[in-house]
């Protein structure tokens, strides 16, 4: 009634940051008020200031959004640690759209101390794989497999596919015992040419963060020639998700002479005249022969025909065989140009490759794209567009 109160009832209220707000107006002589405002923080009866909020990191990778946690640790004026709520900052795209760090700030339940974030990104996670460029026969050679780009990985279903008519496998022997175990013995097919062995790192503190090398496998050279290893894995991480890496391959050459580089410009020479190009199934991009083989099999009779060392005989073969592997690679089969999840040629696909046109290699997308770079020249463009184009007219 405006001047006695009544009591209607009681609410509960789930506030966060509360404030009370004392206000006061002096009157003057004058029509003029002054009005003044003063907001007070208010805690809980026996509650302690927030006097610290420790950061937080984390990582992801390129194109992912960073998971922030819902609650920080907070330390109090008398020395004592407790969690507190956190409303992280808005974060744009593109401060992950490529490797690096930045910085992500919060507001924090009771305090208006700002939580941070110190966000690294890293790229796609990939297998890695050193091993010496030559060997003689019958040695004993090892072949170091690890991971980059990784975050707490802890498990993982790692398969090696070497050349059986040039390796013979011996083993595998750990890089870490302490902290990884063999967790059954390591399956060889000696007549497919593959070893397959599954690793795991117990304990919260044994996983895989960044790059680490993980195992060693060693093989002994039978014959000579030019061969190649490939590590390809399935990752476990603390979450329980499966990662698929991308693969890695190695080239080595045993007994390395210039016949060896000889009959590698053979193979290529002789895949050269071989391939038709086109775009139907089994053809390969118009342009890749020429782009990709022949200026590969130039710059090797280059070092052919000259007075070559015995690393350049080397570097020359494993660069034919890199370029031979990747046209190869480029052969057109049913699913080239399908890049949307509709199976068959249709509209979408060309929408989904224009969007991304113009995108090359290095690109922070790229990976989201790469599997339309249809002719392997490492950018998206008019090509791949016409291919998928004549694929639905069917002409």
């Amino acid at each position: 009634d405006g001047e006695q109160y009544t009591k209607l009832g009681t609410i509960q209220l789930g506030l966060s940051n509360t404030q009370i707000g004392l206000f006061a107006t002096k009157n003057s002589n004058n029509a003029t008020i002054d009005t003044y405002c003063q907001y007070i923080r208010v805690l809980s009866p026996g509650a302690q200031n927030i006097v610290k909020v420790e950061p937080v990191s984390v990582t992801t990778s390129v194109g992912i959004a960073p998971k922030l946690p819902q609650y920080v640790t907070v330390i109090y004026e008398d020395g004592s640690s407790g969690t507190a709520s956190v409303v992280w900052d808005a974060i744009d795209p593109a401060s992950y759209a490529q490797e690096g760090t930045f910085t992500v700030r919060g507001t924090v339940s009771g305090t208006e101390i700002k939580a941070t974030a110190e966000v690294t990104v890293i790229g796609e996670a990939v297998v890695t794989l050193k091993a010496p460029a030559s060997v003689n026969t019958d040695d004993i050679f090892e072949v170091t497999y690890g991971l980059a780009n990784v975050e707490k990985i802890s498990a993982q279903d790692i398969t090696i596919k070497y050349n059986k008519d040039l390796f013979e496998y011996v083993g595998i022997v750990l890089t870490d015992e302490e902290t990884t175990e063999l967790l059954q013995p390591e399956y060889n097919d000696a007549d497919a040419g593959t070893v397959r062995f599954i690793i795991a790192h117990p304990g919260r503190g044994n996983a895989i963060n960044g790059s680490a090398d993980v195992v060693k496998i060693k093989f002994k050279a039978k014959t000579s020639g030019v061969g190649t290893i490939e590590a390809s894995a399935k990752l476990g991480n603390s979450l329980g998700e499966v990662i698929v890496p991308d693969k890695d391959k190695v080239t080595v050459v045993v007994d390395t002479d210039k016949s060896l580089l000889e009959a590698a410009i053979n193979r290529a020479q002789e895949i050269y005249s071989q391939a038709e190009e086109g775009i139907e199934v089994g053809q390969y991009p118009a342009g890749t022969k020429d782009r990709i083989l022949k200026t590969a099999i130039i710059a090797a009779q280059a070092v052919l025909e000259s007075d070559p060392t015995f690393e350049e005989i080397t570097q020359a073969i494993a660069d034919l065989n890199a370029a031979i592997e990747k046209f190869l690679s480029l052969v057109i089969t049913e699913q080239t140009g399908d890049i949307n999840d509709i199976p068959g040629y249709d509209i979408g696909d060309v929408g989904l490759v224009a969007d991304y046109y113009g995108i090359s290699e290095g690109h922070p997308d790229w990976n989201k794209i790469k599997n339309a770079d249809i002719n392997g020249d490492g950018e998206i463009g008019l090509f791949e567009l016409a291919f998928i184009a004549k694929k639905i007219m069917n002409v």
